[in-house]
């Protein structure tokens, strides 16, 4: 769906890493090369999840699918400890701080932490509707957040609710709160993006199978990585972006700023020979072969 992303026809389609699977085409393969040479500890699965997460923090409210959904995402990174997950939100920090020389607006897209449901709303409503937030050991707070006793049913109300009303011309409803420094207005179309890494065993003791039945978490796209052994440590580590990356990620960041503006969207396609039906036909493949299908 990010096929506006790919490189000019003349260059390389995709970037590999020492003989390993392919990262990504075009720039979210170019993002996920920078945060993989520059991370302390290299592992290609943080390096994509990372990419991934920025570029939907970025374009997920303005760039669509056919039937007018957003692009962002809800990405949970799975990792043992001391492996180097961490490296996902170090290198999207230098991404945003080298492009926030040039482009300020850049800024908008990386939004705050929010410790509560009714702080996310009003974030989203008056920072940016379109942004990426990071929740380090999101499995921790995910353990707070679904208890059965004492849990946050507000949070997950907001995250339910936002991932929800992230379709062109969406509503997700304002809240009124006793405070009035509190409130929120409906907020139009809102496309949050949530990148949350974890341990998995943290992960998993926080979910359930309620959690399946009631769609929260089948939102999540979760990526885990199987390294058990920990990596030596990478010589070029911290390495700031370079101006060819900066610039391209800078046009992007800027058209998404105008079309912003002027409150217009893009859509984009699935690639070639591919379509909504499709998709949802092989996805109905595979559900019909589950059991309980």
């Amino acid at each position: 769906a990010l096929q506006l992303l790919n490189r000019p026809a003349d260059v390389e389609p995709s970037v590999s890493l020492h003989n390993e699977l392919d990262l990504p085409p075009g720039l979210v393969g170019e993002i996920a090369k920078y945060i993989y040479d520059s991370a302390p500890r290299q592992t290609k699965e943080v390096a994509i999840a990372g990419a991934l997460g920025i570029m939907a923090g970025i374009c997920g409210r303005q760039f669509n699918v056919s039937s007018g959904v957003g692009l962002n995402l809800y990405i949970v990174l799975l990792m043992e400890s001391g492996m180097g997950k961490e490296a996902a939100k170090n290198g999207a920090d230098r991404l945003f701080y080298g492009l926030a020389q040039t482009n300020p607006g850049v800024t908008a897209f990386l939004g705050p932490r929010a410790v509560s449901g009714p702080a996310l709303e009003k974030a989203v409503a008056e920072h940016n509707p379109c942004f990426v937030t990071f929740i380090g050991e999101i499995g921790v707070r995910l353990q707070t957040m679904l208890a059965k006793r004492n849990g946050d049913p507000l949070m997950k109300a907001a995250w339910l609710g936002l991932y929800t009303a992230a379709v062109r011309d969406g509503r997700h409803q304002g809240a009124f709160h006793s405070k009035k420094e509190d409130r929120t207005s409906d907020i139009i179309f809102p496309a949050v993006t949530i990148f949350g890494e974890s341990t998995p065993a943290e992960y998993y003791r926080a979910i359930s199978g309620s959690n399946f039945d009631d769609g929260f978490v089948p939102r999540f796209l979760t990526i885990s990585c199987s390294e058990t052994k920990i990596k030596r440590l990478n010589p070029q580590r911290g390495t700031p972006p370079g101006e060819v990356l900066l610039s391209r990620l800078g046009a992007v960041v800027q058209h998404t700023i105008d079309l912003q503006v002027r409150n217009q969207h893009v859509e984009v396609g699935f690639g070639a020979g591919i379509t909504a039906e499709s998709l949802d036909a092989y996805y109905m493949e595979i559900a019909s072969a589950l059991p309980g299908g």
